[in-house]
């Protein structure tokens, strides 16, 4: 039997490592996935500030797209005076897209 190697993901940091030592330093993006009880997938999106742990962004809906998740982040950027240091998000698929590095780049590190 052939042995199991996990595929190896390019690292995407645009920062070096940052601790959440204050407000407005990390903030944390992730997707949730769940489904009805008639089968249809659902997604959520949501954002916390890693300091306070105060819930930033929460979305669900059946899809969410990366134009629709840029919208919604450059909504609270704005409620909340500007962008944070660095936005930490993990490589899986629902946050590899052209769309949300070009949103950042500039404005926010990428972790």
């Amino acid at each position: 039997m052939r042995a199991h190697c996990p595929r190896k993901r390019a690292d995407v940091s645009s920062v070096p490592p940052v601790e959440a030592d204050a407000p407005k330093v990390v903030w944390a993006l992730d997707f949730q996935f769940d489904s009805t009880i008639d089968g249809r997938a659902v997604k959520i999106a949501s954002m916390i500030d890693e300091h306070t742990r105060e819930s930033l962004l929460h979305v669900v809906e059946w899809s969410i797209t990366a134009e629709r998740l840029v919208a919604e982040l450059e909504r609270v950027f704005t409620a909340r005076g500007g962008p944070p240091r660095v936005l930490r998000m993990d490589n899986g698929p629902e946050l590899i897209s052209h769309a949300l590095p070009q949103f950042c780049a500039n404005r926010v590190g990428i972790v």
